[in-house]
């Protein structure tokens, strides 16, 4: 009787330990991969802030969803034909920006939000200096194989 009883505890407890160290597994994939895309987003967000400085307008080409729509610290919405003819206007025209303080959140594994601050130097077409810290909040999705863009707004951060 109790050799019966121990072979049924056998049969009822391997496939339990058998599928927490697949979940377990599963677990441990999905945060390598997370990790993964977040370097990859966080390497995005440098690489835009470095040809927006040269005013190259190729990556926001590459990079910018079709259905992009973006805020402004001024609290003017764009989308994405007025945020590429601003851009090959060289507006704003950027001395520096530089990016710290990121944080990338997955929701699914083809969105992600990124937030951060941004020092900037530079100056709007009308002369009007822009120069400060940002706060950011980017909204990227994975579309045609590569990320994109899909949504933007920045807040200056008041002077203390």
């Amino acid at each position: 009787m109790k050799r019966i009883l121990v072979m049924l505890v056998l049969l009822i407890a391997a496939p339990t330990l058998a599928l927490s160290q697949t979940n377990d597994k599963k677990a441990d994939a999905t945060k390598n991969n997370n990790s993964r895309v977040e370097q990859e987003l966080m390497q995005l967000e440098k690489d835009g802030a470095a040809a927006a400085v040269k005013g190259d307008t190729t990556f926001l080409d590459r990079h910018t969803a079709a259905n992009y729509i973006g805020t402004d610290p001024g609290g003017e919405v764009e989308d994405r034909a007025k945020m590429m003819a601003n851009a090959k206007a060289g507006n704003p025209k950027f001395e520096t920006l530089d990016l710290d303080d990121m944080s990338v959140r997955m929701a699914g594994k083809d969105t992600a939000v990124v937030t951060g601050r941004a020092t900037i130097k530079g100056k709007l077409t009308s002369g009007m200096d822009i120069s400060g810290q940002y706060r950011f909040t980017d909204v990227w999705v994975k579309q045609e194989g590569r990320w994109q863009l899909m949504a933007w707004q920045a807040t200056k951060v008041a002077q203390q």
